[in-house]
């Protein structure tokens, strides 16, 4: 019995392999006017995360700008709409206070570029360079990896979902070390992504699900 169903598990990937996932991915068309996405994560609210999703029809760019639990924008996230997904264009991180108690930025410059793409039958990756003042150039890379179609339950919703696995590396150029985090992320049709889980190496688990969706009008609301 194990054995078909490891074959049935294998055979649904493999046909799944030459769809399109752009179904999946975030729906453009209903960002035209920014929506906010609600990450709430119920182990530890203070990990909660806002993501302003804004896409320009013009210029065929796609933006998150994310939000923590106290509402400070710690990252911009821009991406580019191309015939194959979506690529990377811009990748900032902001900080509260820097050494000097003033406020900063961390501005990434992109290497590889692919973030979300159509075909899923190989994986892929972005990545981006910067220099940090105390640690010089800082590489950070995402790869992702089809691993199938499945349910999964979100806030009592089930949806039909794509599950994504992904390692994600940061590595100090000068000394060679690196920290990793793995992630499993499932996109539902028609919304985008629904839930996140990212693994760290000290066996600690984030897990944040969608829990609403705002308009502006309410996302100015909720922030005073």
């Amino acid at each position: 019995m194990k054995y078909i169903q490891l074959i049935t598990v294998i055979l649904v990937s493999f046909i799944f392999s030459s769809e399109s996932a752009k179904a999946y991915y975030f729906p453009m068309d209903k960002l035209i006017e920014s929506k906010i996405y609600v990450y709430s994560c119920k182990e530890d609210p203070s990990e909660t995360q806002y993501w302003k999703l804004t896409y320009n029809p013009t210029d065929s760019t796609f933006v998150t700008e994310a939000f923590d639990s106290r509402f400070f924008r710690f990252e911009f996230f821009q991406e580019k709409l191309t015939a194959t997904g979506f690529q990377v264009e811009k990748f900032v991180t902001y900080i509260e206070q820097d050494k000097r108690g003033k406020p900063g930025k961390l501005v990434r410059k992109p290497i590889e570029k692919d973030v979300y793409l159509w075909k899923t039958d190989t994986p892929y990756m972005y990545s981006s360079t910067m220099i940090d003042e105390d640690y010089g150039e800082v590489i950070f890379s995402k790869t992702r990896t089809f691993a199938g179609k499945e349910k999964v339950t979100v806030n009592s919703k089930v949806y039909n979902a794509l599950k994504f696995t992904a390692e994600c590396k940061t590595e100090l150029v000068a000394t060679k070390e690196n920290y990793k985090y793995n992630q499993i992320t499932h996109y539902a049709k028609n919304i985008g992504m629904v839930r996140s889980e990212k693994q760290f190496e000290d066996r600690r688990n984030v897990i944040l699900e969608l829990s609403n969706i705002l308009t502006l009008k309410e996302w100015n609301a909720l922030k005073k």
